[in-house]
């Protein structure tokens, strides 16, 4: 699920970025109409995605999306007159937000949001894949500890370590990790 935020004083682009958004089916959608309201919004919830459109009416420097930016690693879109765009646009990239210029046409900013979630996804998946990588990594470094344990202590070889946990987690009806844990317990309550 991405959770994506959307601070805009203004109801007509605030309805036409959330109607284009309620079209995605993996997105939740959270509105705010004010910088105080967002900055409490932002305490409380983690996002993934931010849209701010300024001016908003309790806020008239670019301070909150500065600060949500150093708080998140959420991807955060700016949208700005195209008078202040020149202003803060060096500004803004550098601390990795997008700043688009408004008036900006409909299907642009469609294309610009379709492409936002995309990437949203992708990391989203990347950072799926990473767990389960890292949690694999893991796996294995608790199954090559157990075989350690067995060939100090049982006197076998790694190949001889490997099939007596295969063996013995398939017998037992244990994944290989199960048992890795449970020989690791049993040595080390020897060693004690």
């Amino acid at each position: 699920m991405i959770r994506v935020l959307i601070i805009s004083g203004s109801k007509k682009t605030t309805e036409c970025i959330r109607e284009f958004l309620a079209c995605e089916d993996d997105l939740s959608i959270t509105i705010s109409t004010h910088a105080a309201h967002a900055r409490r919004l932002f305490i409380t919830a983690a996002y993934d995605f931010i849209i701010i459109n300024y001016p908003l009416p309790d806020e008239a420097d670019y301070r909150l999306m500065l600060d949500m930016n150093v708080k998140n690693n959420a991807s955060i879109l700016l949208l700005v007159h195209h008078e202040k765009l020149k202003s803060i646009d060096d500004r803004m990239q550098k601390a990795g937000i997008m700043t688009v210029g408004k008036p900006i046409h409909q299907h642009t900013l469609y294309q610009l949001l379709k492409f936002a979630i995309l990437t949203q996804r992708k990391q989203k998946q990347q950072q799926k894949d990473e767990q389960q990588w890292k949690q694999r990594l893991q796996e294995i470094k608790v199954i090559q500890q157990a075989k350690c344990l067995l060939l100090e202590h049982e006197h076998m070889n790694e190949q001889q370590a490997h099939k007596y946990l295969e063996k013995k987690a398939m017998n037992a009806r244990l994944t290989r990790l199960q048992l890795a844990k449970a020989v690791i317990r049993k040595y080390e309550n020897k060693t004690e």
